[in-house]
Formats: structure tokens, sequence, C-alpha cells
């Protein structure tokens, strides 16, 4: 993976961790998550299906469809995922 798509993948991360408590920001983090997702299942990283399987609970956290996540979850989750792209 070429630095300017993990910087790109970093930023997504960060919009996310940094909004998602923001009711009003609820889509566009949805959206920098889905170019996130997107960006990780093309790269050639061992752990792919491992972080986008973590992407994927932080957006059901957003979209409402995973109840027992929280906002620790969220946190959580995308720092594992920050911490497996190095």
């Amino acid at each position: 993976m070429d630095q300017t798509t993990k910087d790109t993948i970093v930023f997504c991360f960060d919009f996310v961790k940094n909004n998602f408590n923001e009711q009003s920001q609820n889509v566009q983090c949805r959206n920098w998550l889905a170019m996130a997702i997107d960006l990780v299942d093309k790269s050639d990283l061992g752990a792919k299906d491992f972080i986008i399987a973590n992407l994927k609970e932080v957006d059901g956290y957003l979209s409402g469809s995973n109840s027992r996540a929280t906002a620790n979850t969220v946190l959580d989750k995308l720092d594992l995922a920050r911490t497996l792209l190095s």
C-alpha cells in the first residue's frame, strides 16, 4: 500500500473518531468509513479481512444496526484498525 492511500485511510479514521458523536456528521462519517473500507479491501494487507470486519462494526454503530456497540467500541475498533495498517 502506498503512503498516499495509507494517509487517506488514516484521515478517514480520524474524521470518524473526531465526529461520530455529532448526529449532524453521521452520514459523512459513514461515507468516510465506506471509503476506508474500500481502500483497505483493494490493498494487499494480510489483515485486511480483519480490519474490514472491525470497520463494519463501527459502521453498524453509526447506522444503528449494531445495538451492542458503544462509543468505546468505535474508538477501540478505529485504534485497532489504525495499528494494523502500520
